[in-house]
């Protein structure tokens, strides 16, 4: 049964299917989350590289207000999960995305990685995003990924979560059954 299920974040506008999916699981198998969202080491966030010294202090005003910003998401999904009755914990860790979940996952002694994707469309296939196709072939549990929580279309994004949610509770409760 599901104990330990590590939540990977990605951004405020994407969590909400992972987040109601995960806590519907938690609350069927009486589970702990994780919370966490890995944010890209400063060489790796999205800047032009620059000797301009006004550049690179307005780069790091950017990604000092970019951790803050990701972490009181984080504080307040927490926040959301135990006002439901769900335990819940919290982690930002710098680095590669993929390995970060995979690490913490092990590191934590997770049962269930719940994580969502970014679809890559060819002319006749969908593929999984690069650090959802790494964490399912790498991590030391099993991994469950929300098809398409990046949805822009509100309507969509409502029919994710209400699948999501339904599928999780029937997910949980057929491990349950067991």
């Amino acid at each position: 049964m599901f104990e330990r299920i590590l939540v990977a974040l990605d951004n405020p506008e994407s969590n909400e299917p992972l987040i109601t999916a995960a806590i519907a699981l938690a609350k069927t198998t009486n589970a702990r989350l994780l919370l966490l969202h890995v944010l890209p080491s400063e060489n790796q966030f999205d800047y032009a590289q620059t000797n301009d010294t006004d550049h690179t202090r307005e780069n790091d005003l950017k990604w000092q207000r970019c951790q803050e910003s990701d972490l009181e998401d984080l504080r307040s999904l927490y926040k959301s999960a135990n006002a439901v009755g769900v335990s819940a914990d919290i982690a930002q860790p710098l680095g590669d995305p993929g390995q970060k979940i995979c690490e913490l996952a092990h590191q934590w002694g997770a049962d269930l990685i719940v994580m969502g994707r970014r679809d890559a469309i060819d002319t006749h296939q969908t593929t999984l995003g690069s650090v959802s196709r790494y964490v399912a072939a790498n991590s030391s549990c099993s991994t469950v990924i929300i098809k398409n929580p990046f949805s822009e279309d509100s309507v969509t994004h409502a029919s994710t979560t209400s699948f999501a949610t339904s599928s999780a509770t029937s997910f949980a409760t057929s491990f349950a059954t067991q």
